[in-house]
């Protein structure tokens, strides 16, 4: 037979010390890694964004895993160098609407 054991609750006021000293330790450790922790969430995203189209290509194209994983990352930066094109092209006018926007 096993026997309960009882695990003796704490008082508010310890909980409460618990969680703040918990919550500090996480900020300085998100301060500290942010040279580390922001590539990786950004890699983490683009992965997350790029699974579709991987899947798609795979199962509907018929491609290999690292043909699919690779033109999907080819995709997504001809998407990206479009998009800086496109804004490059539309600097001048962009600099001078926000130039008007500032001014009034």
């Amino acid at each position: 037979m096993t026997e309960v054991v009882s695990v003796p609750r704490l008082p508010f006021y310890k909980k409460l010390s618990h969680i703040l000293v918990a919550l500090v330790v996480v900020g300085y450790l998100l301060v500290a890694g942010k040279e580390i922790l922001s590539p990786l969430i950004s890699g983490l995203l683009f992965a997350i964004l790029l699974l579709p189209v991987s899947v798609f290509l795979e199962k509907k194209m018929k491609f290999s895993r690292g043909a699919s994983a690779s033109t999907s990352v080819l995709l997504l930066l001809i998407c990206i160098a479009a998009l800086l094109l496109v804004l490059a092209k539309k600097s001048p006018e962009l600099r001078e609407m926000f130039a008007f926007q500032l001014k009034t």
